[in-house]
């Protein structure tokens, strides 16, 4: 389901599917998930999403956290880049 004020329809509805693989050290101080999914609306406005990527974590002492998120996003013959680097601090 996609839905917003964007959509000519108001909202998209259709099946998809995610093929993924997730890694991972010993303790989980590197985590990465590596994808790539697909979804065919069919009722709104019919067309196709493609989406794959990588989401990796970096544990840092007991409470930080890097994170680097990286995806290729295409639907209706458009595509870009999502790319996202951030720090989490656990209190």
């Amino acid at each position: 389901l996609d839905a917003g004020p964007g959509l000519e329809a108001g909202a998209n509805f259709g099946p998809g599917g995610q093929l993924g693989l997730y890694l991972s050290t010993p303790r989980d101080i590197w985590k990465a998930h590596f994808f790539a999914e697909a979804t065919r609306f069919v009722a709104g406005e019919t067309t196709t999403r493609l989406r794959t990527g990588a989401e990796q974590r970096l544990v840092f002492g007991r409470n930080g956290m890097l994170v680097l998120d990286a995806t290729y996003n295409r639907i209706a013959d458009r595509g870009w880049l999502e790319v996202r680097l951030g720090v989490s601090l656990f209190l």
